[in-house]
């Protein structure tokens, strides 16, 4: 994904109409995969299994399911650049307006097995982890994060606590963050200032570093993530033409490969109908072998 485009104007984040799927661009660890709308809100979370129930499902009920939103606030983002950092799945999107830009980094943590050899991309390890991190990259941008998880396909919306570095839910994992958060009508929201310089870190997910140590953690987990994909990238043998796309087509399913048993899932999402009213509407976050076979 590579877009350079105006910001929409949204009424609400609770409300907001569907999105396109080509709006969205595609994280994961080869374990278990998230989406992330341009507007920088993620509608689409499993961690752990592709087919795992998921954190963030507003892709299929607007209203009804799970999302986590970070951008700059109502009306201060004019223009924003969506890409995927060199030979990666990092996602980056920087938002302009007047003069000020904040990058924001997306990313699930995944590296090489400690007893995997240079060479093996099989045996990996993954901290089962959504990390975002909002990057001041010039001047001073006001931020708003909205955060509210779904576990599964829930009928209510769990209650939210709040206190010491994380916002927690019934049967969902804790979102450890950097900036506070408070309660807005069931809403887990945070308002704060970007500056040329600074960084704000959240990341979703079990056994997270508290506050203090959260930092340092993370960066580890960039460089690593950062460092799997570049040298996995360079296996890529092609060197025909419109090798950046097939480059890019491969680092999607090396991304959709179930790294336990190395098989492809046919899509990271379930019940999205191929037409409206129709009855494709299958769960896609399984192994379809007809489908792996035109893959390979």
């Amino acid at each position: 994904m590579h877009r350079d485009a105006p910001a929409m104007q949204e009424s609400s984040v609770r409300d907001r109409d569907y999105r396109p799927i080509r709006d969205y661009a595609f994280i994961g660890d080869c374990h278990g995969a998230a989406l992330v709308a341009s507007n920088g809100s993620i509608d689409w979370c499993c961690l752990e299994r592709f087919d795992a129930l998921p954190i963030f499902s507003r892709l299929l009920d607007r209203q009804r399911e799970g999302f986590f939103q970070i951008a700059p606030a109502a009306g201060a983002q004019k223009r924003r650049r969506c890409r995927y950092r060199p030979e990666t799945n990092v996602l980056e999107t920087v938002c302009e307006a007047d003069g000020n830009a904040a990058r924001i980094v997306d990313f699930m943590p995944v590296q090489r097995a400690d007893d995997a050899g240079e060479d093996d991309y099989t045996r990996l390890k993954a901290r089962h982890w959504l990390v975002r991190i909002v990057e001041g990259v010039q001047g001073s941008m006001p931020i708003e994060a909205f955060y509210r998880p779904m576990p599964g396909y829930a009928q209510t919306f769990p209650e939210l606590d709040i206190g010491g570095g994380q916002v927690t839910a019934a049967d969902c994992p804790p979102l450890t963050s950097q900036t506070d958060f408070s309660l807005e009508d069931g809403l887990a929201v945070s308002r704060f200032d970007i500056a040329k310089g600074e960084r704000r870190i959240f990341v979703l997910g079990e056994r997270v570093p508290p506050v203090e140590d959260l930092e340092a953690a993370v960066e580890e987990c960039r460089t690593k993530t950062e460092g799997f994909w570049t040298s996995w990238s360079e296996c890529v043998s092609y060197y025909g033409p419109y090798r950046s796309q097939v480059l890019r087509s491969s680092l999607v399913l090396k991304a959709l490969t179930y790294a336990p048993t190395g098989a492809f899932v046919a899509a990271a999402t379930t019940s999205l109908p191929e037409e409206i009213g129709g009855v494709r509407n299958w769960d896609y976050r399984f192994c379809w072998l007809r489908d792996s076979c035109f893959a390979l």
